[in-house]
């Protein structure tokens, strides 16, 4: 955000600088006042430009250096990130349970119901319910948003998996088959490295896994 603000700056002035060149001609500047007085000009607004945005981005994201207060969001963030993991914990012990019970007894009826509900739970995690939680760690937030968009894209690998198997009963084509296993690999996939990156954010705060819970490690 601040580099695109930054970038803004630079442009506009530039048309800062041919606005007055073009003022300055008009009013029978000579070409070499015009061109040292526009530049000045121009740097001038690119400089108090790039002094709003510094401004801008400390009072959005202040830099902390009291340990009181560093330690009081410390332990907001903690809390709020395992209030969260174990949310999205939840949910992932019913959608593996679902799907562990389509892999062992697949039906048409149970692929179109399970498609419809992956299709909400992948909705509700990319803005819904399981939206990503404000945290004063803006470095953390932008990794459990990247974690809650991968649970998004796993859910949507599942409804797509379970379309695929009701095309399959309707066409009975082999080559869907080999689709159907490599939605399944991608999931499996993408669930591990989502997974791991929830317990590297989980050290990084204190937490552990305790009788499938995120706790505060003693």
């Amino acid at each position: 955000m601040v580099g695109f603000l930054i970038v803004v700056v630079f442009v506009a002035g530039v048309f800062v600088g041919r606005y007055f060149i073009k003022r300055f001609f008009a009013k029978g500047k000579g070409k070499l006042y015009t061109y040292f007085m526009s530049t000045c000009i121009a740097i001038g607004f690119c400089f108090f430009g790039i002094m709003a945005v510094a401004i801008y981005d400390t009072s959005k994201n202040p830099r902390i250096t009291d340990p009181v207060v560093k330690d009081q969001y410390f332990k907001e963030d903690q809390k709020t990130v395992m209030t969260y993991f174990n949310h999205i914990m939840s949910n992932q012990a019913f959608a593996e349970m679902t799907m562990t019970d389509f892999r062992q007894s697949p039906s048409i009826s149970k692929a179109r119901q399970y498609a419809s509900m992956y299709a909400d739970m992948s909705k509700e995690f990319f803005a819904g319910e399981y939206r990503t939680p404000e945290l004063h760690d803006k470095e953390i937030k932008k990794q459990v948003s990247s974690i809650r968009q991968d649970y998004s894209t796993i859910y949507n690998i599942n409804r797509k998996q379970c379309e695929k198997f009701v095309e399959f009963m309707d066409t009975k084509k082999p080559s869907l088959l080999d689709d159907i296993k490599q939605y399944d690999r991608q999931t499996k996939e993408m669930l591990d490295t989502t997974v791991t990156s929830m317990h590297t954010i989980g050290k990084s705060f204190g937490l552990k896994i305790q009788d499938d819970k995120w706790v505060v490690s003693q």
